[in-house]
């Protein structure tokens, strides 16, 4: 995906992370209908964008939303860190 994006012009990848899907719910879904089930599919943000990073050059890579109260502090910056080595 993220080779696809930097050869079509694009000059950014973000990425969200969510961590907690609930399995099932009481409240509907704000759009109506069930949850889409792309929300069920979201990996680790810090992988998905080490992976471009390995097959780009010039495209920016974001997390669009890190859920980072629920992450280990020092971990985090390892795995951000990284991303730019």
């Amino acid at each position: 995906l993220a080779r696809a994006i930097e050869e079509r012009g694009f000059t950014a990848l973000a990425v969200a992370e969510h961590t907690h899907i609930p399995a099932s719910r009481e409240s509907a879904y704000p759009l109506g209908g069930e949850l889409p089930s792309i929300y069920y599919r979201t990996p680790d943000p810090f992988v998905t964008l080490a992976a471009a990073a390995a097959v780009t050059s010039t495209i920016e890579l974001i997390t669009g939303i890190a859920l980072l109260i629920q992450r280990d502090p020092i971990v985090t910056a390892k795995e951000a860190a990284s991303i730019d080595l």
